[in-house]
């Protein structure tokens, strides 16, 4: 998949998360984009941490088997 497609997967599947659990896309948004610890993407946003990592994981995994599928319909 070249680089373009990968973006364009990403915004895809980050559109969906948004819709589906917005708390999780801004998760992503703060420590991925951002690049802000998971401390610090926590008390942004108002959460505890052993949250924060939760939600991260799960939306880390949620994006990558998303992302994963849409290339493998290529």
């Amino acid at each position: 998949m070249p680089p373009t497609d990968d973006v364009l997967a990403l915004n895809e599947a980050l559109t969906e998360l948004e819709a589906a659990d917005p708390r999780k896309a801004r998760l992503v948004l703060l420590h991925h984009f951002a690049g802000l610890t998971i401390p610090e993407t926590a008390a942004a946003m108002g959460i505890s941490v052993s949250t924060a990592e939760r939600e991260w994981r799960f939306a880390r995994a949620l994006l990558f088997t998303r992302i994963r599928g849409q290339s493998e319909e290529s």
